[in-house]
C-alpha cells in the first residue's frame, strides 16, 4: 500500500501480489489518518495480467460505474446498472 498527497487530496493506493494497482481510494484525511473514502476504484486483472473491469464507487452518492475491457479496443461502460455505453 502507497499513500500520496497532490494539491492537498490524500490518495491511497494498494496493489495486488503480481504489484498491479488494484485499487486507488481518494480519502478525506492524511497518510496517517486516512478519514473517510469518497471515491474508489478498483480493478481486475487477467492470467496475464491485462485489466479487464475496472469499477468507480462514488461513496457520497453510492453510484457505480463499471468498466469492462476486451482486447485494448473494445470497452463497456455500466453507469449503475442501466445506462451502457460500448466503445
Amino acid at each position: 500500500m502507497t499513500c500520496r498527497v497532490e494539491n492537498t487530496q490524500t490518495w491511497i493506493l494498494s496493489y495486488n501480489e503480481e504489484n498491479r494497482l488494484e485499487k486507488v481510494e481518494k480519502v478525506s484525511g492524511t497518510c496517517s489518518a486516512p478519514g473517510t473514502t469518497s471515491e474508489s476504484w478498483t480493478s481486475t486483472y487477467d492470467g496475464d495480467g491485462m485489466r479487464v473491469k475496472e469499477v468507480h464507487f462514488f461513496n457520497g452518492t453510492g453510484d457505480t460505474t463499471t468498466h469492462y475491457y476486451a482486447g485494448g479496443s473494445y470497452e463497456v461502460q455500466d453507469i449503475g446498472g442501466t445506462n451502457k455505453v460500448v466503445r
